[in-house]
């Protein structure tokens, strides 16, 4: 169920806090009497050294691991998963060059209204006022990463119970909030990013998630339909910001700074590894790509359940980690305006097509300008003014991609055949875009039966065999939206079917321009 009900429920949202560093004047380092209970009380660094030695922590007292019940077990190990948590949030903060004080802030605001926030908070506390002591660790901690330094905290205790960190925190990478009993997990990009995944979340009976995910909900994931309800009744919303064939895209937030990602979920993770690096390759080439692609920025791999055919299992996955486009993806956006169709709105229906089609064709000339072809330009990959899934791009390139491209907007006989001729290569993105100009005015591509005949293409297997033949080109329907066809989806129309020709001379870049046929078209507004 969509969750639209729930832009009601949350219309009292607590808004965001000012800025972090704005709410730090005024919190103070409460310090724990020294008879405080710690798992670390004494760890001294050699000065010419640049690791941790000389542990001396409670877990002293331990007894090896084979003679450990199972209660002391699991506790050791909740302990050291909050530790972990909390040396990791520390060095988020740490490296946001923030002091010790600062960051103890920082991170006592992340704890604020979990539910495991009196226990996090007290260890916090230990574990801060061990480090105002001892300097020397937090620089430890600034240029290390935080399994390190819970490796040597920790030394003495696994020694004596005979364990290691591994036996425990088994992702470093990837903070599961099963074992840390945080909200939500946490997970480290490759380049040493910390997000906190809201892929689920409790606007009305979590106050955390209520102050953190307010805007997001109300300016987005609700209006959109993007949160829906886990279990019909209760209060948990899932947020689902897009799904493909291999995974979900859910959203992240960083934690260093709060804003939020879209993070895309690939259970083929060399796929993922290779749009990754795909998209930090185009971003060198050609510098303000990002204006006309979603680029992906962070990327990393983990260990994770998934679910094939009813049963459980656990296999790696990955995360492409991407800006969180806002505006509508080209569906929604063709099915608003549609709608002002059926209530029989064509000139507000034309406006705004004319300016989604518009972004389109600035799309194709950016495309065209750096010889690049978009295996996949249909309208779920286009978010806002902005296309992604661009793992598969063409530079430059005759050879067409084994994967990554969707039969409605896919030029003849490419697919099968594997390899672009010199005119396909000048011209595939426009025949695309044809397809694409059909579908913003019918809400269907040229391989439906349910567009007007003169419209339709043959598709075999989905595929579309052939575009349009020559004599072709000029029939278009007389009617539209079940009244006579107007001078503006004339045109249009005739654009599309041009982009359609099975002839590739007629349309490329030196015969048929693109910004004199839109403003011609735009004259018929």
């Amino acid at each position: 169920m969509v969750a639209t009900s729930s832009v009601q429920q949350t219309k009292g949202f607590i808004k965001p806090q000012a800025p972090l560093e704005n709410r730090l004047a005024g919190l103070t380092l409460t310090r724990l009497p020294q008879t405080t209970q710690s798992y670390a009380q004494d760890i001294t660094t050699p000065a010419d050294s640049d690791y941790l030695t000389n542990t001396t922590s409670a877990a002293q007292s331990l007894p090896r691991s084979d003679s450990m019940s199972t209660l002391e077990l699991e506790g050791f190990k909740a302990q050291v998963h909050q530790d972990y948590a909390l040396f990791t949030l520390l060095k988020v903060f740490l490296n946001e060059d923030q002091s010790l004080f600062e960051a103890h802030a920082s991170v006592r605001e992340f704890l604020q209204d979990q539910k495991e926030e009196d226990a996090y908070q007290e260890r916090l506390l230990t574990l801060v006022d061990h480090l105002s002591q001892h300097p020397e660790q937090v620089s430890f901690i600034k240029t290390h990463e935080a399994k390190e330094y819970l490796d040597q905290f920790h030394a003495d205790s696994f020694k004596r119970a005979d364990l290691d960190t591994t036996f425990i925190v088994l992702q470093t990478n990837r903070l599961d909030k099963r074992f840390t009993h945080l909200d939500h997990t946490l997970v480290q990009s490759d380049d040493g990013h910390w997000f906190e995944s809201f892929k689920s979340y409790n606007p009305t009976g979590n106050m955390r998630d209520n102050r953190l995910v307010a805007d997001l909900h109300n300016d987005f994931l609700a209006p959109k339909g993007k949160a829906r309800y886990k279990v019909e009744g209760e209060e948990t919303l899932s947020a689902l910001l897009g799904e493909g064939a291999f995974g979900k895209v859910v959203p992240l937030m960083k934690i260093a700074n709060q804003h939020f990602y879209a993070a895309k979920k690939n259970i083929r993770t060399l796929n993922a590894q290779l749009e990754f690096e795909k998209g930090q390759a185009l971003q060198k080439q050609f510098p303000g790509i990002e204006k006309f692609c979603v680029i992906p920025q962070h990327y990393l791999e983990f260990y994770d359940s998934h679910s094939t055919e009813g049963k459980k299992q656990i296999r790696e996955k990955a995360y492409t980690i991407s800006e969180l486009v806002y505006e509508d993806d080209g569906a929604d956006r063709l099915e608003n305006n549609l709608e002002l169709l059926e209530q029989g709105k064509i000139k507000e229906f034309q406006q705004e097509n004319f300016k989604q089609v518009s972004e389109i064709i600035d799309m194709v000339l950016f495309l065209e300008s750096h010889k690049m072809n978009h295996p996949d330009l249909h309208l779920l990959n286009i978010l806002g003014s902005k296309m992604s899934d661009i793992g598969d791009m063409m530079v430059d390139s005759k050879t067409f991609p084994e994967r990554g491209w969707s039969t409605p907007v896919t030029m003849p006989r490419v697919a099968r055949r594997g390899t672009l001729t010199d005119i396909e290569q000048k011209t595939y993105n426009r025949f695309s875009l044809g397809s694409l100009i059909i579908s913003t005015l019918y809400g269907h591509y040229p391989t439906s039966d349910k567009i007007p005949s003169s419209l339709s293409l043959k598709a075999e297997n989905k595929l579309i065999q052939k575009g349009f033949k020559k004599e072709e080109l000029k029939v278009l329907p007389s009617t539209f939206n079940n009244m006579p066809i107007t001078p503006y989806v004339k045109g249009m129309l005739g654009l599309a079917k041009l982009l359609l020709a099975d002839d590739r001379s007629l349309v490329v870049p030196e015969k048929l321009n693109l910004k004199k046929e839109l403003a011609r078209i735009q004259a018929q507004l």
